[in-house]
């Protein structure tokens, strides 16, 4: 009767595994009793709960993946569009960066001579978001694969895919790889 707590947390899993191991036992000692011993039934209905919450929890893990997988792809296909037609201020608004007010200067520091730089301009001026915005409006962007966390730490709020972006009017440049890393706040 415990086996669907496996749903709370992958080392939970081990409850329907063992109910699924005891069920087994149970039954094997009832076929063996001849007869004498009875609760097939009870068993049954335990190993039945227990496959159904291992199946159940497998399928459950795997729908959440893809379905974190397809609005990573969504939201970086967007991100790239938005850079691609000249949107670099809406782009910028997308990243973590671009989420976080400016920070204040130290407490202790002198009174600075010239003023920070802009974070909006430093994203203009990276590499890849430069590459983008000039080749954008006839580059196309294709979906590769998902990666596994660089940091090795599965986190369900986090996806890391790999993308290819391809020139059309370049054709004898090799394509560039992206990889982009989308982190849901909820």
């Amino acid at each position: 009767m415990l086996a669907p707590l496996s749903f709370a947390a992958p080392l939970l899993m081990a409850i329907p595994l063992a109910g699924m191991a005891v069920a087994a036992l149970a039954l094997w000692q009832i076929a063996e009793s001849g007869g004498v011993m009875i609760g097939r039934a009870a068993a049954l209905v335990g190993l039945a709960l227990s496959v159904a919450s291992v199946g159940a929890a497998v399928s459950r893990s795997a729908v959440k993946e893809e379905l974190l997988s397809r609005q990573a792809r969504a939201v970086a296909l967007q991100w790239c569009e938005l850079i691609g037609s000249g949107d670099l201020a809406g782009a910028f608004a997308m990243t973590t960066e671009g989420m976080r007010p400016a920070s204040p200067p130290p407490p202790d520091s002198p009174f600075p001579t010239e003023p920070p730089p802009d974070p909006l301009t430093q994203f203009r001026e990276h590499p890849v978001v430069a590459f983008l915005a000039t080749h954008g409006g006839h580059a196309t962007l294709r979906f590769d694969r998902d990666l596994e966390p660089s940091d090795g730490v599965v986190n369900p709020f986090r996806k890391e895919q790999l993308f290819v972006v391809e020139d059309a009017q370049h054709a004898g440049q090799s394509p560039i790889t992206l990889t982009i890393t989308m982190q849901r706040s909820r």
